[in-house]
């Protein structure tokens, strides 16, 4: 008797052993799980906040991306801007012009008309000067006069062989501005060889360094003043005559050095455009025509 509850009380501490085991593994599992879902909670936010953090960093990237192109465009326009106000400048080269004509014939028409008008306009001037001073006492007297009209002829043809180039330019704006093909443009350069170089450049020679200065130095320096040699104390003969040589003199190399020094530029200028047009390049030939048009003004601002 006294056995058998032995070992029944031996049995229940056993199973009573299990019971806390079982309840001990339990509690364990109970809290492996728990920590398990705590782990992957956490994860799960860590990979949320990456993926914003992506979303974010791709959505910064396309907005660089489009502020990027923005500002290219931007860029693209403003320089585009600036590309259509340096072809404008181009196409409006010497806005201060005076030369009119829109047509080579024009031009041409033109040019000849202004070197008649300021060869005339000396011409009568000198008229009425040679005139007034037709002996050697009115010419001791009037001297300083004619030493003014001297400097008049030089200026007036400075002023003119300025007005000669701008005639050019025109000519080059025409022609390569026009819609006619490269050999078109090529040929009618020509015009401009013609017309100005070898035209109205000549005029100005012969109308002037040729025609009104030697008629100027046969009136007086051989005319008049050669004629008073036996009629005036020679002190005076010799200083009329050196003083009228100078002027002659001075005002022929001033003249002679306008004259030449235009035609040199309106050669320079034809031959740098014929070679960029017959090289097809219409960009360097506005290039040059702008380069000219620059030039032009600077001789006007001396």
């Amino acid at each position: 008797m006294e056995k058998k509850e032995i070992e029944e009380k031996v049995n229940l501490k056993n199973n009573n052993l299990i019971l806390k085991i079982v309840i001990g593994i339990c509690v364990i599992l109970v809290i492996v799980i728990i920590c398990l879902i705590v782990f992957m909670n956490k994860g799960n936010t860590n990979n949320n906040n990456g993926i914003s953090q992506t979303n974010n960093s791709s959505s910064n990237t396309n907005n660089n991306n489009e502020n990027s192109q923005t500002n290219n465009n931007s860029s693209n326009t403003n320089n585009n801007s600036e590309n259509s106000q340096t072809n404008n400048n181009s196409s409006n080269t010497n806005n201060n012009s005076t030369i009119q004509g829109k047509t080579i014939e024009e031009l041409k028409t033109n040019s000849k008309s202004d070197i008649e008008k300021l060869t005339n306009e000396l011409e009568n001037e000198w008229k009425t000067l040679s005139e007034e001073i037709s002996t050697f006492d009115s010419y001791k007297t009037n001297k300083e006069k004619i030493s003014n009209y001297y400097d008049k002829i030089v200026k007036n043809s400075e002023i003119f062989s300025i007005r000669i180039r701008e005639y050019a330019l025109k000519y080059a704006e025409i022609i390569v501005n026009s819609d006619k093909s490269f050999n078109d443009k090529y040929d009618e350069l020509e015009d401009m060889y013609d017309d100005i170089y070898e035209g109205v450049s000549e005029d100005l020679y012969d109308d002037i360094y040729e025609g009104l200065l030697e008629d100027m130095y046969d009136y007086y320096y051989d005319g008049i003043l050669d004629d008073a040699y036996d009629n005036v104390p020679y002190d005076d003969y010799s200083d009329m005559r050196d003083a009228e040589y100078k002027n002659y003199s001075n005002a022929r190399s001033d003249v002679y050095k306008a004259y030449s020094k235009v035609r040199s530029d309106v050669y320079q200028f034809y031959s740098k455009l014929r070679s960029k047009i017959y090289s097809k390049d219409l960009d360097r030939a506005k290039e040059a025509i702008q380069d000219f048009s620059k030039d032009i003004d600077k001789l006007k601002n001396k």
